[in-house]
Parts: C-alpha cells; sequence; structure tokens
C-alpha cells in the first residue's frame, strides 16, 4: 500500500513525494515519511487519501480492503 501511496502521490503531482539533495538524504525522508506537502490543487478527499496511504507504521497504515 505504501508503494500504492507513491505511485498515486505521483500521479497526481506530478514529482517524486521524497526530494532530498541527495539519495541518501531522500532515502532518509522515506524511511521517515517525511513527503513534500501536497498542493491545494488536489482534493482534500485524494490529499486524505495519500496521507493514510505514505505511514511509516503498517499497523497504522490504510489495508487495501480499507483503501477500495
Amino acid at each position: 500500500m505504501w508503494s500504492c501511496g507513491v505511485i498515486f502521490y505521483m500521479l497526481l503531482m506530478g514529482k517524486p513525494p521524497f526530494s532530498g539533495q541527495t539519495k541518501k538524504e531522500t532515502m532518509s525522508l522515506a524511511k521517515r515519511g517525511k513527503y513534500d506537502s501536497l498542493s491545494c490543487e488536489i482534493s482534500d478527499l485524494a490529499s486524505e487519501f495519500i496521507s493514510k496511504l505514505l505511514v511509516v507504521d503498517e499497523s497504522q497504515r490504510l489495508s487495501a480492503s480499507d483503501a477500495l
């Protein structure tokens, strides 16, 4: 589901959710779940959906059946 969140983010925003200056910084951001903020150009529902998918703790992340 994490990967789906990344893909949805990229489709809606046109860029990856994690963007550091280096690969190491980018990986650190991803591991901490610190993604670039979602713009106000997407709906609140889409923003909430992505934020529930890009949660580091799997037990807190949206499940596939809940996402559906």
